[in-house]
């Protein structure tokens, strides 16, 4: 009668350990995302609340996929500090091969585009006007193919967009290369003005994407659902290359 209890015991609690991790991840902890905060793509709303196409695709994100997500919105170092150190399960990035090494693309997103800003008094209007020239672009940023085989163009680095605009502005160098929605966050809290720059010059698309942390303990089932359910191209080229759309309205507007 004891032996049987006991064995009617062990055999109980062998079944929960059997079960216990399946049960433990079958509804994961809120899902910890880290989103650059990037100007025209997320935005604070009359409530004080962050809005904007990615925020939409998030909500759609955890809607479709049953996932509570938790969203940090923060500047972009900070967003692939967390990503690299598994402090968020996700990270939003442009793909690149940098970015690869920090976490693992997932979903595509959308796409950007990378442009040439140049003032309107010394427009660059084609690529072949770059030869020669000296282009400010970020530490650390990608390759662009469009641009390798221009003959004697010089890169000038900078650590943040901030100088960046300083340095066009300056004339230090003769032309800025960075992501659309990069210039309007220029418009949006720099002193660069649409009424500075002659049309941008677009470059080269380049994708947004979904990264899952190589540091994140977040069972794999779990991000394959996330990447099943997420919509497919919920953020259109339309929508995130903004910058257009953003200048033909600013001039509009001081007509």
């Amino acid at each position: 009668m004891v032996k049987s209890h006991y064995r009617g015991l062990l055999l109980g609690l062998f079944c929960l350990f059997l079960t216990a991790p399946f049960q433990a991840s079958a509804e994961p902890r809120p899902i910890k995302i880290a989103v650059p905060h990037l100007s025209q793509l997320v935005q604070k709303n009359a409530d004080n609340q962050w809005s904007g196409p990615l925020i939409d695709l998030l909500n759609e994100m955890s809607r479709t996929s049953g996932y509570q997500m938790d969203v940090h919105v923060v500047p972009f170092k900070r967003a692939v500090i967390m990503t690299n150190e598994g402090a968020a399960d996700f990270g939003i990035f442009m793909e690149s091969p940098i970015r690869n090494k920090t976490a693992l693309p997932i979903h595509k997103l959308g796409n950007a585009t990378f442009v040439i800003i140049s003032l309107k008094d010394a427009p660059i209007t084609h690529l072949s006007q770059l030869k020669g020239k000296t282009v400010a672009r970020i530490l650390g940023g990608t390759e662009i193919k469009s641009l390798a085989g221009i003959e004697d163009l010089t890169y000038y680095p900078f650590k943040s967009h901030a100088e960046g605009a300083r340095l066009l502005l300056a004339r230090r160098v003769d032309a800025l290369l960075t992501a659309d929605f990069r210039v309007i966050d220029a418009f949006d809290n720099l002193n660069l003005s649409p009424e500075d720059i002659a049309p941008p010059l677009s470059v080269e698309d380049r994708e947004l994407w979904l990264y899952w942390s190589w540091k994140s303990d977040l069972d794999f089932k779990h991000v394959r659902r996330i990447r099943h359910d997420t919509p497919d191209n919920l953020l259109s080229k339309d929508s995130l290359s903004l910058l257009k759309d953003y200048v033909e309205q600013n001039n509009n507007s001081s007509d």
